[in-house]
C-alpha cells in the first residue's frame, strides 16, 4: 500500500472482497494486510481511550511456529518450520512482550507506541501509514459497516 494513494484506494487494499480461491502469495497478502489493520486499530483505540486512562500497545510478539499459517500445505509447513526453527520462539517469549506492555511501569505512560522484544520498536513501524489518522478512521468507519451488515444494526457506535 502506498501511503501517497488517495484514502479510497489505501482503504480497499485494506478491505479487498472475498475469494474463494486464495492461493500462497494471497494468503500472505491477506496476512500482512491483517497485521497493519490491527496496528490501525490499535492506534485508533489510543486516539479514543487513552484520555479515559486506558492504554494501547502495538506489538510485535515474534514468529511462532506453531501459529500454523501454512496449515494448509502440511508439506511446504514442516519445511518451513524446519528451516526458521532458528528464528523462531517458543510460547513463553512470544508473550513476553505482551507482558512487558501489560505490566512494566517503564511504558505505563507510554500508550500507542509499537514495541517488538520488550523494547519500543518505533522505528521498525511504517509510521506514514501506521500514523494515518485518516485512514486509521476509515478503517474503524468499514469496520462498523461490516458489523453491521453481518450482524445486525445493534452495534454500539463509537
Amino acid at each position: 500500500i502506498k501511503p501517497s494513494a488517495p484514502l479510497d484506494e489505501k482503504l480497499n487494499k485494506l478491505t479487498p472482497n472475498p475469494s474463494e480461491d486464495i492461493g500462497m502469495m494471497d494468503a500472505y497478502r491477506l496476512y500482512s494486510i491483517s497485521k497493519l489493520c490491527n496496528v490501525l486499530f490499535a492506534l485508533k483505540a489510543h486516539r479514543l481511550e487513552h484520555e479515559n486512562g486506558i492504554n494501547t500497545y502495538v506489538l510485535h510478539p515474534g514468529i511462532i511456529p506453531t501459529t500454523s499459517l501454512l496449515r494448509s500445505i502440511p508439506t511446504l509447513s514442516s519445511i518451513v518450520a524446519f528451516v526458521s526453527k532458528p528464528f523462531t520462539k517458543n510460547f513463553e517469549q512470544g508473550a513476553a512482550t505482551t507482558v512487558y506492555c501489560a505490566a512494566s511501569p517503564f511504558v505505563e505512560n507510554e500508550s500507542g507506541r509499537y514495541y517488538a522484544d520488550c523494547n519500543d520498536a518505533e522505528k521498525d513501524l511504517h509510521k506514514d501509514l501506521a500514523r494515518d489518522e485518516s485512514l486509521q478512521d476509515a478503517l474503524w468507519s468499514k469496520s462498523l459497516e461490516f458489523i453491521k451488515k453481518f450482524e445486525g444494526n445493534n452495534v454500539a457506535h463509537f
